[in-house]
């Protein structure tokens, strides 16, 4: 779910052309939500959005359009298979990834 929240971050920022927000909130949630004993939660992501300047809203908005039906965990999700079908075309052998300046 994470990786689909970055993508959703990433598309938000950039197209407001708040391009220093996406790599904040990069950089913030790996400091609260990854380092050390930490795990992964919702919450957790949620309060490095508003740190940073996310509006939750459109995110959740993104995620919850971006599936072709309505179960998240089950049904096809249009944002991570055009991911996934560029990585593959592009060749890098693991996801995600981060790929400057092609």
């Amino acid at each position: 779910m994470e990786n689909l929240r970055q993508i959703c971050i990433y598309h938000e920022t950039w197209e407001s052309e708040n391009y220093n927000i996406w790599f904040e909130y990069v950089s913030r949630f790996e400091k609260m939500c990854l380092s050390g004993s930490k795990n992964i939660t919702d919450s957790c992501s949620y309060d490095t959005m508003k740190k940073v300047g996310v509006k939750r809203k459109n995110i959740d908005k993104c995620i919850k359009d971006s599936v072709d039906g309505t179960n998240l965990f089950i049904d096809d999700n249009f944002i991570l298979k055009s991911e996934q079908e560029f990585i593959r075309e592009i060749g890098l052998s693991f996801f995600p990834s981060l790929m400057i300046n092609n």
